[in-house]
């Protein structure tokens, strides 16, 4: 307002870490990402006003980032714990999975292994329903996982869901139709 002289405003970010990136800053309004936490992290900000006389106020403003929900991801298929299978077997994998607050799937992958960090990843999925048949001819007791992975770089591995792969009897144990 030309009568009343101009007002220089500045935002500052004066505790809180990381430190933030101002994405618009418009009539005293500013816009930002707030960054991902580990724990509820507070920041705070202060508002500097100076008027064309020289004349400066100033407003703190402080704000509280709380951690986004994890993601999950559960084996649902086979449906019990120890199912039995016999070798050679095609073993349906299925999974249910979330993604972290505010992201999308990216890819479910299915693994076997005890170690879920060391386990061998055997397929992927990208679409729902999230599953993968995995053709087995070695018995043995075989663990099995799923992870997520979503679009801010999130993940989420199952509980373990064992299951036998037995040798077969060399009956032929097909269903009939």
């Amino acid at each position: 307002d030309p009568e009343r002289g101009t007002l220089e405003l500045e935002w500052t970010q004066t505790a809180g870490s990381p430190q933030i990136e101002f994405t618009e800053v418009e009539e005293g309004k500013v816009t930002f990402k707030a960054p991902p936490v580990e724990t509820e992290t507070e920041f705070t900000f202060t508002l500097k006003a100076t008027d064309d006389q020289g004349a400066t106020d100033e407003a703190t403003v402080t704000m509280t980032v709380r951690p986004r929900a994890p993601g999950t991801a559960e084996v649902t298929r086979p449906v019990q714990d120890g199912e039995r299978f016999e070798a050679p077997a095609r073993i349906l994998i299925g999974a249910r999975v979330s993604p972290s607050e505010g992201a999308q799937i990216e890819t479910v992958e299915f693994l076997v292994g005890e170690n879920a960090e060391t386990a061998e990843v055997v397929g992927t999925d990208d679409s729902l329903p999230y599953f993968f048949i995995w053709d087995v001819s070695e018995p043995g007791t075989k663990t099995l996982r799923v992870r997520m992975r979503d679009t801010l770089g999130a993940t989420a591995v199952s509980a373990p869901r064992t299951v036998e792969v037995v040798e077969s009897d060399g009956q032929d144990n097909t269903a009939p139709v």
